[in-house]
């Protein structure tokens, strides 16, 4: 799991007290280098749009259909501003497709879902679903 690793998806989670189903970017490589970093995570935002909007994702997680897909950037290291900035994922080709994005340290996320955060686990206490 690492945005040097953009042919996967690191982790899938339907997010408790909601209809919306994460696709997780789990950003725990320290990159030093921003515009690198940067231009890693867009791949890698970039790959998952295409496994959502090819249909392989709904064909592999059928439960999945009919939840609200978001991708969740969660970050053991701060942010960069552009990271930030992002908002969402689409892309002209298919703009009927548009997934949600939120980037967020790991703390921040563990404390939206209302789970104690033990900094020593990392993603280890998320569940994928089955």
């Amino acid at each position: 799991m690492s945005l040097r690793n953009d042919g996967s998806v690191d982790l899938i989670l339907n997010l408790p007290n909601s209809n919306r189903t994460a696709l997780i970017v789990y950003d725990n490589d320290q990159i030093m280098d921003e515009r690198k970093r940067d231009e890693l995570l867009a791949r890698k935002l970039s790959g998952y749009w295409n496994y959502v909007a090819s249909g392989a994702f709904i064909k592999k997680y059928p439960r999945a259909a009919g939840r609200e897909l978001v991708i969740e950037v969660i970050c053991t290291y701060p942010p960069t501003p552009r990271m930030g900035d992002i908002m969402r994922v689409r892309h002209d080709s298919m703009p009927s497709v548009v997934l949600p994005v939120t980037v967020s340290s790991i703390e921040a996320f563990y404390e939206r879902l209302g789970i104690p955060f033990d900094g020593a686990a990392g993603l280890a206490g998320i569940q994928k679903p089955s």
